[in-house]
């Protein structure tokens, strides 16, 4: 939703072809033996001649990386003990080796482009290119893949490479596992010196220690585990250390399940430990279990009172709990935060809403109590998100071979941090129960195997792809730019994130909700009264493009084709008449951009405007749309309003700014204030401008009363449209009357 497609470009769509054709060859050859394999020599210079070449690509200022989703096969579910050994002189191209497992080790340092790529040697001798997959960017490759260290692949897959090669590719993180050295699966021949496996659990400590000053986190994992192999049946007191300082690593590896285990299990025999009990409150706010991250630090606290660690963790985390119970945020400090930051530190809050059946739509979001138009309906934080700041010098292009789709963006960047995230085994159902249509499931994704969580990246892929927000920094800073709706936004956000409730909303062009985004947390209001158990309801894409580009992508991308109530007067108009309305409107909106100032607008060019609105409105059966929104007519109407409002001329002001709401389908209910009827209306940012010019209209005629109903009108859609009403003197300051402004 929002997304950028890259669909559109033919480059990218003849590009996404190629990549098929490749595979389609490569198929060729399937269960063939390589030929012609190069020596071990020449794969050691040739790794390091393309790590050279990576650098110097990195270098440049602006990069465009590829990301291509080869065609699904699912992870391997077998346990490593059920598994038999292949050695690389046995292994077939294009063949996934299932109830196979691979031994090798890693030979060289890794060099990381869109995937990670090093070289492994087995224990004959064959040595053969390893490329892995969906690994987080957060880690470097080197501490994933750390050269001299032995890893198992399951279900090997060998293939072709597009330079000709070939090599052992890897998907899932769960089919590779990196193992210790004193592990009984690695081969006798890949194995660690004696020396290393003479080491006390308390030298291991030491070098883990040691590893962790380095900020090498994923070694100092390693070494602490190890030590905590070797401690056989000596003192509680160094197994609670390696824990307490394994746990710590987990933290700031993001494996806060892992960590929370960690620091409770060593509070065996040592209940009073702080630095336990802290580690176990900071895992738990992480994985947004705030109660219980309370509980632990006020333990902490009951043993030391003055710990202002302690102390102002369980402020923060008290802060976590009022939002997640009362919705109840500081929306100002919120949206000033998300001017410096991307990622926020708030709860969500989804207390008023619920996931039901919504009949042949599958699932669906639902009220819980009766909500008023303007308040918020539920406030969420991402599961995970990445933005457009993060690649402002690279362009991201991800080609799935298997839906047939393009995107630019983050997408490319947010699969791998969404698969590291589900290595956190507790927080697996929640995104791994979004839709992911007709995508076959093992039934196994996220159960312990081998200490892992079963990860398939395809499906992440599939979910993403049928749930992924497009989103921008923060909404209110397109206030401005987007007055009226004739400025419509990018097709598209660079910036893309999971929001897991928001993902069972059902589409409609008739939305009874409005979304906005501050940094990594979406708002969600209403913009009427919703009653209890009222489903919600709102746009995947841009409404404004008109029905037959709704239904185009509502059937491609999602699978169905929209039938709300305003798609089902639509379709009773001609396409002649669709046609004639979009063309219409671009050429309007053509004369808006050509001209300097609206303000400045010559006669000429306003009646231009003019006479495309009256052209649009006949392309609208009133038999059809009476009391609908008519959305292109809106268009116009708001950009009328807008030209005289410049020019100071408030009877056509009024008249087209009524107009305009009434296009949008709201009916100005008659009597003192600004009352409304929007039960078939659509809320838009235009909604704002438009209260503004009654509020100032009023303030001409000195009705003081009318002018401030209306002001605080617009300040209610301004928060329904932007998510908060703190930046709005900031962004419509200039349309305040004099008053107003202290």
């Amino acid at each position: 939703m929002d997304i950028q497609d890259g669909s559109s470009s033919e480059a990218l769509v003849q590009l996404l072809e190629r990549q098929i054709q490749g595979l389609q060859a490569a198929k060729a050859r399937k269960n063939q033996r390589p030929k012609l394999k190069p020596s071990k020599e020449a794969l050691i210079n040739n790794h390091y001649q393309s790590s050279l070449q990576t650098l110097m690509r990195a270098d440049g200022r602006f990069e465009s990386r590829q990301s291509f989703i080869p065609e699904a096969y699912p992870p391997a579910t077998a346990p490593l003990c059920d598994l038999k050994e292949i050695l690389l002189n046995q292994l077939r191209l294009e063949i996934y080796h299932v109830g196979r497992v691979l031994f090798a080790k890693l030979i060289v340092e890794p060099t990381r482009w869109t995937g990670i790529t090093t070289l492994i040697e087995d224990s004959n001798g064959d040595v053969e290119r390893l490329q892995i997959y969906n690994q987080s960017n957060d880690i470097d490759a080197g501490l994933i893949l750390p050269c001299g260290r032995v890893v198992a692949i399951k279900d090997p897959y060998y293939k072709t490479s597009a330079d000709g090669g070939y090599s052992v590719r890897v998907d899932h993180p769960s089919d590779i596992l990196l193992l210790p050295p004193t592990s009984e699966f690695v081969p006798p021949s890949l194995g660690a010196d004696i020396i290393d496996l003479q080491k006390t659990a308390l030298q291991l400590k030491e070098e883990g220690n040691t590893a962790y000053k380095r900020k090498d986190y994923l070694e100092a994992i390693e070494l602490f585990t190890q030590g905590l192999h070797m401690c056989g049946n000596t003192s509680d007191t160094i197994m609670g250390i390696l824990k307490r300082n394994r746990a710590l690593m987990y933290l700031i590896t993001k494996q806060y399940d892992a960590a929370k285990s960690d620091a409770t299990s060593s509070l065996v025999g040592e209940p009073d430990n702080v630095k336990s009990l802290y580690r176990a409150a900071r895992a738990c706010y992480e994985l947004e279990e705030f109660e219980e991250s309370e509980r632990f630090l006020l333990t902490l606290l009951s043993y030391d009172k003055n710990d202002t660690d302690a102390q102002r963790e369980l402020k923060r985390v008290k802060t976590r709990l009022q939002e997640a119970t009362t919705g109840t945020y500081d929306f100002a400090v919120m949206a000033k935060s998300a001017e410096t930051q991307l990622w926020l530190d708030h709860a969500s809050f989804t207390e008023r809403v619920a996931v039901q059946p919504a009949g042949s739509r599958g699932r669906g979001l639902f009220t819980t109590v009766p909500i008023k138009a303007g308040d918020l309906v539920f406030c969420e934080k991402a599961f995970s998100a990445a933005f457009g700041d993060e690649i402002l010098d690279t362009t991201y292009i991800l080609l799935n071979a298997n839906t047939k789709r393009i995107t630019l963006g983050t997408q490319a960047l947010l699969i791998p941090r969404i698969v590291h995230k589900l290595q956190n085994p507790s927080l697996g159902p929640k995104f791994l129960d979004l839709y992911s249509s007709s995508y076959p499931r093992t039934g196994k994704e996220g159960n312990i195997l081998d200490g892992t969580p079963v990860i398939d990246t395809f499906l992440v892929t599939r979910i993403v792809e049928l749930n992924c927000f497009g989103c921008p920094r923060r909404s209110s800073d397109e206030a401005h730019q987007n007055k009226h709706i004739t400025s419509k936004p990018a097709k598209g956000y660079k910036s893309s994130g999971i929001w897991p409730m928001a993902s069972y909303i059902n589409h409609s062009c008739l939305p009874n909700i409005h979304r906005s985004f501050i940094g990594d947390m979406m708002v969600v209001r209403a913009t009427k009264d919703l009653a209890e158990d009222e489903e919600l309801k709102f746009p995947y894409c841009d409404v404004t493009e008109g029905f037959d580009a709704i239904q185009k992508k509502t059937r491609v991308h999602w699978g169905f084709s929209c039938d709300c109530e305003l798609c089902k007067l639509e379709e009773k108009s001609s396409r002649k008449s669709r046609k004639r309305r979009i063309a219409l409107e671009e050429d309007l909106a053509t004369i808006i951009t050509d001209s300097e100032s609206v303000a400045n607008l010559p006669a000429s060019k306003t009646a231009k405007v003019e006479r495309f609105m009256r052209e649009i409105a006949t392309t609208y059966d009133l038999n059809i749309f009476k009391d609908m929104p008519r959305l292109s007519l809106a268009g116009a109407t708001s950009t009328l309003a807008w030209i005289y409002a410049a020019q100071n001329d408030f009877e056509k002001t009024e008249e087209y700014s009524k107009a305009t709401m009434q296009n949008l389908g709201f009916k100005l209910l008659p009597g003192p204030g600004a009352n409304l009827d929007r039960s078939k209306a659509i809320a838009s940012h235009n909604c704002v401008s438009i209260c503004l010019n009654f509020s100032g209209i009023a303030a001409s005629r000195g009705k003081l009363g009318e002018q401030r109903a209306f002001l605080k009108r617009a300040k209610e859609f301004y928060k329904i449209c932007f998510g908060e009403d703190a930046t709005f003197q900031k962004n419509f300051g200039d349309q305040l009357p004099s008053e107003s402004l202290s």
